[in-house]
């Protein structure tokens, strides 16, 4: 029983024996090599750590470049939208000039046609109706028609030479006077009937026309017929210079 007792003792002191001896030669390099891949993980998870910080700091880097990037595009859409709404309202506005320019162009072409057109007309109705007073004139002619005409030239003589002297008057006629005409005449402009200078000129139609330097005095048919001209043509031109004023 004693030696049971021993064996057993000394087996378990061989075992604890073997176990320190073993602890001694085994177990350190043991610890020491799971240390070693305890840092190593510890480093690599560090260095995984870093790069992922680093991953994600370059993602939100990426994602302000990109973000930067569609402002960026966003804005030169927007200027682009606004260049091209300028360009537009800057080609309108120049077509609508243009359109004006032709229009105001058209308006004095048509204008200055309808003014061409109303002194033609204008032109065309003087001389119609002095053609058709000198006609008329020449219908009616006759005695009463001239001694009308010298009665109407002797009263103009007289207020005249009430004004002034009458200096070396011509008497232009259309028709020879008789005497008691010349000797109404003479007394007219002040001067003996000897005096009287006469000249034919058919072409007055009916009545005188007396010229001297204080002015001229046409009481003739023809003299008539350029008065009505004068005055239709001066009517013309008012009309005209009234309607341009007009807006």
């Amino acid at each position: 029983m004693a030696s049971s007792w021993s064996t057993f003792l000394f087996e378990v002191a061989n075992f604890v024996l073997l176990v320190g001896v073993l602890s001694w030669l085994f177990f350190k390099p043991v610890r020491s090599f799971v240390e070693r891949r305890e840092q190593e993980f510890a480093q690599q998870r560090e260095q995984a750590e870093a790069l992922r910080a680093s991953a994600s700091a370059e993602l939100e880097d990426a994602h302000i470049v990109r973000q930067q990037a569609n402002d960026l595009l966003v804005e030169q859409q927007r200027a682009l939208e606004e260049h091209r709404q300028r360009e537009l309202e800057r080609v309108a506005a120049e077509i609508h000039k243009l359109e004006e320019a032709a229009h105001a162009r058209v308006e004095r072409e048509l204008e200055a046609k309808r003014r061409s057109l109303r002194q033609a007309w204008s032109h065309d109705v003087v001389t119609w109706t002095t053609e058709l007073t000198q006609r008329l004139l020449q219908r009616i002619h006759g005695p009463e028609l001239h001694r009308a005409l010298v009665l109407r030239a002797c009263e103009e003589l007289t207020v005249l030479r009430n004004r002034e002297e009458i200096v070396d008057p011509v008497f232009e006629l259309a028709q020879p006077l008789d005497d008691d005409e010349q000797e109404r005449l003479a007394a007219s402009a002040g001067i003996p009937r000897g005096r009287l200078v006469l000249r034919d000129v058919p072409q007055l139609i009916a009545g005188l026309r007396m010229v001297s330097a204080q002015g001229t005095i046409d009481a003739s048919a023809r003299g008539i017929a350029g008065h009505v001209e004068r005055e239709l043509s001066a009517r013309m031109a008012i009309g005209e210079a009234e309607h341009v004023e007009a807006p």
